[in-house]
């Protein structure tokens, strides 16, 4: 199989029927027979179109006599992969890229042939003036950065509320790179120093991360398409791949042992767990999620870890029960949320959603939040995250709460974002707060 014409259909997999990322290409290269280089292709050309794809779109428009939207769907993506390769990659001559494109579009809608041909060819004659981006020339600069970083603008304005206009202008222009490739270390089994040593020895470039005391960075490692999961270290239980950002909210909530804990949207785990290596898997933490297929990758990722605190349920979380009331010691309530501060690992979280969807969420944040503070028990720490830079998701979604609750207090400097200037990791929004004692 042809790694562009596998990349052309995972996209149209992505972008047209809404498949995610991570889960199509993992699927697609498990049914398919690639060497490593084409698998690397691959990767490449789907992450590569889905993260610029804003901007091909502005390139291609340029030498394009009719609107993109009415192009054949595949045709369309076939001539985005195209431009990708042409204005990001050097190793691929140009003359190559054009020949390929044709070819597949004889495969898939061979009356475009002549169509994508001349397209292409437009493009390698104005190839240096297309290339001529330049922010300052643009009379609305959060215009000019949603294009040439291919970021809705309603998601640059809320980069630009959050961080500031000289903080956001450092952070767009990376939202493409690829990010850190980090491990938690499992400390119930072993130490990050020895682990860091067995990294070693099997040929990889460990490095401490500088946030939090499990934190392992794999220098070299592409964060997308790793078969590290493979490794013995991983199926001994060894260590969990886990931004540090989501780390950050386990210690937030500093679970203690014999605690009883709440994880209200726990699925895949990676938090639960690593609230289990902090409470040293003592205690038990209720691990929910509204969906039962997903509970397994919790259970199987205790399994794997040696962790037998947590008990995982099946429950919607903005329904309340009754016997619910004043149970736990501490809530983590990593709220379902639009995701605009992990777009470098989904990309494709930029082109979906509207104000609709978005208000539905918020909606569901509210309920939820509600829901936290009658299941903890006075004197109860409740922590609040979402990985969306968004403050209707977030801070005015704790004042409201706040308003709502007034035997909840915030501790103070508990409240904020982590960044990608932090050491690499996602963005994430956090909130500490303590129930009054009655």
């Amino acid at each position: 199989m042809d790694p562009r014409g596998l990349a052309v259909d995972s996209l149209q997999h992505i972008l047209r029927e809404g498949a995610f990322s991570n889960l199509e290409t993992r699927e697609a290269l498990s049914r398919v027979s690639l060497s490593g280089e084409d698998k690397g292709l691959y990767i490449t050309l789907v992450y590569g179109t889905l993260q610029n794809q804003m901007y091909l779109d502005y390139l291609l428009c340029q030498v394009l006599d009719k609107p993109l939207k009415r192009l054949d769907g595949s045709v369309r993506i076939i001539l985005e992969v195209a431009a990708y390769q042409i204005f990001f990659l050097d190793r691929i001559p140009d003359y190559a890229i054009v020949d390929e494109a044709v070819t597949l579009t004889g495969k898939k809608v061979p009356k475009a042939r002549g169509f994508v041909n001349g397209v292409l060819r437009n493009i390698l004659r104005q190839k240096a003036a297309l290339a001529d981006f330049h922010l300052e020339d643009w009379p609305n600069e959060k215009e000019g950065l949603s294009i040439r970083y291919s970021i809705p603008q309603w998601i640059v304005h809320k980069y630009f509320e959050v961080f500031g206009e000289e903080k956001a202008m450092t952070i767009l222009p990376k939202m493409n790179d690829t990010p850190p490739f980090t491990l938690r270390t499992n400390t119930l089994k072993i130490t990050r120093e020895a682990l860091m040593t067995e990294l070693s020895a099997l040929g990889m470039v460990p490095e401490a991360g500088t946030l939090y005391p499990e934190a392992i960075h794999l220098l070299g490692t592409a964060g997308m398409g790793s078969d590290i999961n493979k490794e013995r270290l991983f199926s001994s239980g060894f260590y969990t791949i886990q931004d540090q950002g989501a780390m950050g909210l386990s210690h937030l909530l500093d679970p203690q042992p014999g605690e009883q804990i709440l994880d209200m949207c726990a699925a895949p785990g990676g938090k639960t767990t690593h609230i289990a290596q902090l409470m040293e898997n003592q205690g038990e933490i209720i691990a929910r999620d509204i969906h039962a297929h997903r509970l397994a990758l919790i259970d199987g990722a205790a399994r794997r870890l040696g962790i037998s605190c947590i008990k995982t349920e099946k429950a919607d979380g903005t329904r309340l029960n009754p016997i619910d009331i004043k149970v736990f010691d501490r809530i983590l309530l990593d709220a379902p949320c639009t995701g605009t501060g992990i777009i470098r690992r989904k990309p494709e979280i930029r082109h979906r959603g509207d104000k609709k969807e978005r208000k539905a969420i918020r909606q569901i944040q509210g309920v939820m939040l509600d829901h936290a503070a009658t299941m903890l028990k006075d004197g109860g720490v409740l922590v609040y995250s979402t990985c969306s830079v968004n403050p209707d998701e977030n801070e005015h979604q704790i004042e409201m709460f706040l308003s709502n609750h007034p035997e909840m207090q915030m501790e103070p400097g508990t409240m904020g974002y982590t960044d990608l200037t932090m050491d690499g990791c996602d963005s994430f929004f956090h909130c500490k707060m303590t129930k009054n004692q009655a």
